[in-house]
């Protein structure tokens, strides 16, 4: 639950963000290709609310959830207090726009089928290569893993991995994807092998 939780507020924070600064994104045309514009722009979004909870706050880490549920919650408010000069933007005839679909030739109908066919092929692949390597490959676990393992631990030394000893795990590397995996652990407890390759996961949907 708290995992859906995690994906569910990451998708808020990015979607919503898409639909205060570009009303039309509350049409249906085009949803799923902006659900993925959303994913990425909210683990921007969220990677910049954890680092700066980790600079001023790291002791009360643990909050940090609740507090990133509450801004996500205050945004998708902002957008329901504005939705009714915003529906009136973008559907200003009295009607809903119309949902009928024009016939699907023989073409666009194998098309279709080819895709699921595809997905579901590397859906399988991927739940295999989880399962035979859970912690991931090599870059992996010695390096985004291990620095979202010194974030989730760490506390005030959080950034401790920055050493001369640690140096072949790559200090210097950005920490979007660390800071993704250490968000998904601070709202589950526990540094679930499942975090990290449910983020692979989702990277790999939302760029399909």
């Amino acid at each position: 639950m708290t995992l859906f939780l995690a994906i569910m507020v990451l998708l808020a924070l990015g979607y919503g963000t898409l639909v205060l600064l570009f009303p039309s994104a509350l049409t249906p045309n085009f949803f799923v290709l902006r659900l993925c514009l959303g994913w990425a722009i909210g683990l921007g979004i969220s990677g910049v609310l954890l680092i700066t909870s980790l600079l001023l706050w790291p002791e009360r880490l643990v909050y940090y959830p609740l507090a990133e549920t509450l801004v996500a919650v205050s945004l998708w408010g902002v957008i329901y207090l504005r939705r009714k000069h915003l529906v009136g933007k973008i559907f200003p005839s009295q009607s809903p726009p119309s949902l009928a679909r024009d016939k699907k030739s023989l073409f666009s109908l194998l098309v279709q089928i080819s895709f699921w066919l595809a997905l579901l092929g590397a859906s399988l692949s991927f739940l295999f290569l989880f399962w035979e390597s859970p912690h991931g490959k090599w870059d992996a676990w010695t390096i985004w893993n291990l620095h979202a393992r010194f974030i989730f631990r760490g506390g005030a030394n959080w950034y401790s991995y920055i050493t001369p000893e640690l140096l072949w795990s790559h200090p210097d590397y950005p920490l979007l994807l660390p800071l993704a995996v250490a968000r998904v652990w601070l709202y589950v407890g526990t540094e679930t092998q499942v975090a990290p390759a449910l983020i692979a996961g989702i990277f790999g949907l939302a760029t399909t």
